[in-house]
């Protein structure tokens, strides 16, 4: 009986447009929130960027937002808004599990999601040695730059998932730098932990690493806004 009532209800719900058949999937050209499984506080935290790198490190043109949590999905102006973008796929095709995408910050001139290289992981690194991370890790920001000039990141899933299975909404997956294999985008310790971050305050800073701590920091979920 229960099972016949819930038939009725989502071809009820179809019907009016409440739902549709491809609802959770998300797409190529899909603008998504990111939503961190670690919650440090019990809050949810989103991926966010706020704050010129430029008014914190010499490098004055490439990189110009960090990129930090939020609790608020959508901070400033689509801070927290991530436009889905393929290296291979059409836009409206699904995203799946393995594929290669660039994804472009929506507050204006903002940029893409980027990965800091050797001369950043040199400068933040005895920072992230003193938490215990390990020397290597690369702080993230976004670039405003072309697409193909971004960082790539590979789309993965837990570890039944198959390669080429469509990612849907509300799904855990991962985001693998393609320039550096087995470091992955993770929300770690508090902002404030850091002097050259203390005015973040009680904000998670997004690196990536290729080291396991086992409380989800570096597994995202997909929100379609």
């Amino acid at each position: 009986m229960h099972r016949f009532t819930g038939q009725i209800l989502a071809t009820v719900l179809l019907a009016t447009g409440a739902i549709t058949a491809n609802a959770q999937e998300i797409k190529i050209g899909s603008v998504i929130y990111l939503q961190n499984k670690f919650s440090a506080g019990g809050r949810d935290h989103f991926l966010d960027t706020q704050g010129r790198v430029k008014d914190n490190h010499k490098d004055k043109q490439q990189h110009n937002l960090f990129v930090l949590t939020n609790s608020s999905k959508d901070r400033d102006k689509g801070s927290g808004s991530w436009k889905v973008i393929s290296h291979s796929k059409k836009e409206g095709e699904p995203l799946a599990y393995g594929d290669r995408i660039s994804l472009q910050n929506m507050h204006p001139n903002a940029g893409y999601l980027d990965e800091g290289d050797d001369m950043w992981a040199d400068e933040y690194g005895p920072l992230f040695k003193r938490r215990g991370r390990e020397i290597n890790d690369y702080p993230v920001f976004t670039a405003n730059v072309a697409k193909d000039n971004s960082e790539t990141w590979i789309v993965g899933g837990r570890p039944n998932v198959k390669s080429g299975a469509v990612v849907k909404a509300g799904e855990w997956i991962t985001l693998e730098a393609a320039s550096h294999p087995g470091h992955f985008l993770r929300a770690g310790f508090l902002a404030q932990e850091l002097p050259k971050f203390k005015s973040y305050g009680a904000r998670n800073l997004v690196y990536t690493s290729n080291s396991h701590f086992g409380q989800g920091e570096n597994l995202w979920i997909p929100i379609l806004k």
